[in-house]
């Protein structure tokens, strides 16, 4: 009943295995209750409220906390990354937190790497969509239009 990593990995059990979601919710606040800063908890109950729950705003809070209790947890700050991305659109605050996340862990590096590559094409696209308009010649912008498409 203490053990907060059992209490833990049971909740991610009835999430992952049984879809019990209340029963799982209620496992993930009790481990909690025992160790309100223990990071893997709330890492992971912050991915349940975001996936499960669509608790968006207590998965964030959940996620600060968890990057607070452990600054040198990568995962945490990696998934914090992630939620940040995709959820908030944040994407200064998404290059803060993934940086730190490599800077921990090397291994997560071409995670990134790869999304620094998607984040300058779509720069580099913007950028010379930009300029297409702003020649004011009506093929050149008609071929960028199209390319657009494409893309």
């Amino acid at each position: 009943p203490g053990n907060v990593e059992a209490r833990t990995n049971f909740a991610i059990f009835l999430q992952e295995s049984t879809h019990k979601y209340a029963d799982a919710d209620q496992q993930f606040q009790h481990a909690l209750a025992i160790q309100p800063d223990a990071h893997f908890v709330l890492t992971s109950y912050a991915s349940f409220k975001t996936l499960i729950k669509s608790d968006l705003k207590g998965a964030e809070a959940l996620y600060q906390r968890a990057v607070l209790a452990n600054p040198t947890h990568a995962v945490s700050h990696h998934k914090f990354a992630l939620f940040l991305r995709d959820h908030r659109k944040d994407y200064r605050k998404m290059q803060e937190y993934a940086a730190k996340a490599v800077q921990l862990d090397p291994s997560l590096a071409p995670r990134w790497k790869s999304e620094a590559d998607r984040q300058s094409m779509w720069h580099r696209a913007a950028t010379s969509w930009t300029t297409c308009l702003e020649s004011g010649d009506v093929a050149q912008v008609l071929i960028c239009a199209a390319a657009k498409m494409v893309m």
